[in-house]
């Protein structure tokens, strides 16, 4: 027999001895764990993100209400999901600044905050009136020009960064000068009173300041003839600052730009041979070469380099061509450019040799090398170098539709509708009988509301004179919008509003809108769902957003209340709802078809069923499904000849929906019973029943 002291010592190890064990299964089951926690992890965020992109989606397409739900949800997966952040900020913005704040705090928080992320957080301290947090966040933000905020207007937004920019260091003289050079068009006293200063302190700022008071025309000559001075004191300044000082010289006295142009060139020319010359003395040399040309001195241009010289330089190459070809020498400048060969880019050399051809009165060699230069701007997106080229290419841009098409795609591609206005103005300067441009120029000074305002007329002869340019009839619309008149907007899209599948995504956009301005919601909705946001201009899609964005979002409220209430069979609530949305979109065939349905089922109102049903069928007799539902309610009060009639000739389909299927077999049956019962009638009667005539004689008739 083992004794108690015996068996505590056995038993004791082995105690412990299972304790590990146990202890390390234990430890392996939650190691091996690990990894799913760490993978669910990583999936709950990749959610998060997803959810947050979706939500982006949401918000830019103006359905706030489903931003809002999916970025709430991304932030339950993920606290730190930023782009759900930053749609809540941004939703929050215009109501409740100081809650949107609360987002935007957590996003500057992160190291991977964007400037884009600070720049938001400054304009919602501005608006909850947070001076020094927001003008903290501006200086973080770094760059007035990504600050937008909400307004349609660039140039106020980036005046309003810039001003917050320089209120929160005013001793920088970098936001001091990015401030400035945005105040010059509006406030050019205001930029005085900034450049100024700036120019009499040391420092390379003071420079920058002098050159931009001696450069812009919208200074007094006074102001600029003072600055140009200052600029031009030093022995040692540099050609392109005397060449503009001596700009700002010829434009306060135009008379003496000979005398001042031969001071200029008796004094300031870079030493040595072209060779010789840095890259900035090349690049000034080759713009004093083109202002002679301006003033009306392109020989003095010419004399100044030497083709042999200027054959191995690009930039002297074209500035040289340029001013032979301005000085009546197109031969000479054609044969530089053939010597210079690939040295030159080619759209610069087909130009010029194009400019030479028209010259020496060769139009089809013109024409080619006006081809070959188009050729060369296929797919750019930089409309300004497209304008200048169909500029200077006259008849021979004009003669090439295709090409006016590339440019007007060119100009939609940037963005940029001011941008996009002062180009198409220029370009209808030089092509006045081009009704495209025309078209394009009403266009964007609707969008941007330019004052006064195109006049509707103006358009509709447009319209009148080009009826199958589809988009003229939108800027027609649009005009008419611009002058309140909503039924004149609708009658001009008339033509288009059906058929929509080429239109472009800015046509699109104004066709919604005078949808829903004209009480149509539903038809502003459906062609809403084809457009490609990313591809409207600013003002297109603010547009959009603030007339039809708000059906979008009743849309998606109205739908998922209406599922949720299918779901639960809350008849009751669902009728209700249906009302709301029928009395919304009074052409919502389907859902008034559905409210007629719902309240014939419910054995109420038959007669108002029955009205709206026909009155649906009516406005549509191919609508298969409102014959199917009024036959329900014909039923319901007992008319199944008439059901029967109205369901005639539709067809059977398995592919129905099950409630359409049981009303027509419904229809059959009812209508085979009461054939039955006629026919019992008729044999119980005639057939198998004695009349009491035929009883009493013992006798059948």
């Amino acid at each position: 027999m083992i004794s108690p002291d015996l068996r505590a010592r056995v038993s004791r190890p082995i105690l412990v001895l299972v304790a590990g064990i146990a202890i390390a299964a234990i430890a392996v089951a939650i190691i091996a764990r690990l990894p799913d926690e760490e993978t669910r992890a990583k999936a709950r965020i990749a959610k998060a993100q997803e959810l947050g992109g979706a939500a982006r989606a949401a918000l830019e397409s103006g359905n706030t209400l489903q931003a809002r739900e999916q970025a709430e949800l991304a932030r339950k997966l993920d606290p730190g999901a930023a782009e759900a952040s930053r749609v809540l900020a941004q939703l929050l913005a215009d109501t409740s600044p100081r809650k949107a704040i609360v987002y935007s705090r957590e996003l500057t928080a992160s190291p991977h905050a964007t400037r884009e992320d600070w720049a938001l957080h400054a304009k919602l301290c501005r608006l909850a009136g947070l001076r020094e947090e927001g003008a903290a966040a501006a200086r973080h933000a770094g760059d007035a020009l990504v600050v937008r905020g909400s307004d349609n207007d660039p140039r106020r937004a980036m005046q309003t960064a810039a001003r917050d920019l320089h209120a929160a260091n005013p001793d920088d003289p970098a936001s001091a000068l990015v401030y400035a050079r945005l105040m010059l068009r509006d406030d050019p006293d205001g930029a005085i009173r900034l450049l100024e200063p700036l120019a009499a302190m040391p420092g390379p700022a003071a420079q920058e300041a002098l050159r931009i008071l001696v450069g812009s025309a919208s200074f007094s000559d006074q102001v600029r003839l003072r600055a140009a001075d200052r600029l031009t004191e030093n022995a040692d300044a540099p050609l392109a600052d005397v060449l503009l000082a001596t700009r700002a010289r010829v434009d306060a006295n135009p008379d003496r730009r000979s005398e001042l142009a031969e001071s200029l060139l008796a004094s300031r020319l870079p030493k040595g041979g072209s060779a010789e010359w840095s890259e900035a003395d090349r690049a000034a040399v080759a713009a004093l070469v083109g202002w002679l040309c301006e003033i009306g001195l392109p020989k003095r241009g010419v004399e100044l380099l030497s083709a042999s010289e200027a054959v191995r330089d690009p930039v002297l190459a074209v500035a040289l061509a340029q001013a032979l070809l301005a000085a009546g020498s197109p031969k000479e400048a054609r044969d530089l450019i053939d010597d210079a060969g690939s040295k030159v880019p080619a759209l610069e050399s087909e130009r010029l040799l194009a400019a030479a051809a028209t010259a020496m009165g060769d139009p089809q060699a013109a024409q080619r090398h006006w081809n070959r230069a188009f050729l060369q701007l296929r797919g750019s997106k930089d409309a300004e170098s497209i304008a200048r080229m169909l500029r200077m290419a006259g008849g021979a841009a004009e003669s090439d539709p295709e090409m006016i098409q590339r440019y007007l795609e060119a100009m939609l591609r940037r963005g940029n509708t001011f941008g996009l206005l002062a180009v198409t103005r220029e370009l209808a300067s030089a092509f006045p009988e081009n009704p495209d441009i025309e078209n394009n120029l009403h266009y964007y000074r609707l969008l941007l509301r330019e004052s006064p305002l195109p006049d509707p007329e103006s358009v509709l002869a447009l319209v009148k004179a080009h009826p199958g340019r589809v988009t003229y009839r939108t800027t027609l619309a649009l005009a008419c919008l611009a002058g309140g008149q909503t039924a004149e907007a609708r009658e001009a899209i008339a033509p288009i509003e059906q058929a929509t599948s080429g239109l472009s995504d800015g046509d699109l956009a104004i066709v919604a809108v005078v949808l829903a301005k004209s009480g149509d919601p539903a038809q502003a909705v459906r062609v809403r769902s084809g457009i490609r946001l990313e591809r409207l201009l600013p003002e297109e899609r603010a547009l959009l957003t603030d007339h039809v964005g708000r059906y979008l979002a009743d849309e998606a409220a109205f739908a998922k209340r209406i599922a949720e209430l299918r779901e639960r069979r809350e008849t009751r609530a669902l009728l209700a709802v249906l009302k709301s949305r029928a009395a919304l979109y009074p052409k919502d065939a389907p859902a008034r078809r559905e409210y007629a349905y719902l309240r014939a089922l419910a054995s109420a109102e038959l007669p108002e069923a029955e009205r709206e049903l026909r009155e649906l069928r009516n406005q549509d007799p191919a609508d298969q499904s409102s014959r199917i539902f009024l036959a329900f309610v014909l039923l319901r009060q007992g008319k199944s000849e008439a059901a029967a009639e109205e369901v005639k000739g539709v067809p059977w389909n398995a592919e129905r929906p099950p409630e359409e299927q049981m009303i027509l077999a419904a229809v059959v049956a009812a209508n085979s019973t009461a054939r039955l019962k006629e026919e019992e009638e008729f044999l119980r009667t005639w057939v198998i029943d004695p009349t009491p005539a035929a009883v009493s004689s013992g006798t059948k008739e």
